[in-house]
């Protein structure tokens, strides 16, 4: 299981199915805000479809595939963050997050995101870490700009979001990196 405690009342600890209700509920309070650069939502009508993605993303976790985490702050979800494909041969993870729109703007992800880095390279003893979001997501692109990824380029059309398709821009940081970082002290 993994678990994280960080400054600020804040943690991350994996999803289990006890947190369906409260991460449903969560996501229905940000279902428009979500929706500018997320895909799920239309797959997420019930509390059972929450269900759903915790048990797949728990099976994924016990195939050592990935892991994926409630972010929280005084015990209360606000977000979710995940390596949610690692490739082992490989040593390589794809990192993936969201925050409510109401804990935006407050440092709390680049936080969890150096967590989960630090925690890619020191305890899993991967190489690189990935991530990739949408081109018109400023917010979510400061994020490896500050951790001192690098950006690798532009996926043009990739995602099909609801009506449109995004560009997303692809960002990445090595284990050797890392250790040269403000992130990875």
């Amino acid at each position: 299981m993994c678990h994280f405690e960080l400054d600020g009342g804040v943690t991350i600890s994996q999803l289990v199915l006890d947190d369906t209700e409260e991460l449903f509920a969560l996501v229905e309070k940000n279902r428009t805000y979500l929706r500018q650069w997320l895909n799920f939502l239309d797959d997420t009508k019930a509390p059972q479809d929450t269900r759903k993605f915790i048990e797949s993303m728990n099976d994924l976790h016990r195939k050592t595939r990935a892991c994926t985490c409630a972010i929280r702050v005084h015990g209360e979800i606000v977000g979710v963050v995940s390596h949610y494909y690692i490739d082992w041969e490989n040593r390589y993870a794809h990192l993936g997050y969201w925050l409510s729109e109401e804990w935006q703007g407050r440092g709390i992800m680049t936080r969890v995101c150096a967590a989960f880095v630090e925690h890619a390279f020191q305890v899993l003893s991967l190489n690189i870490v990935e991530l990739s979001c949408a081109a018109e997501n400023l917010r979510s692109q400061r994020i490896p700009e500050r951790l001192g990824f690098k950006e690798e380029g532009t996926y043009r059309e990739i995602e099909w979001l609801y009506d449109r398709f995004l560009d997303h821009k692809v960002f990445s940081i090595l284990c050797s990196e890392w250790k040269q970082t403000a992130g990875g002290d």
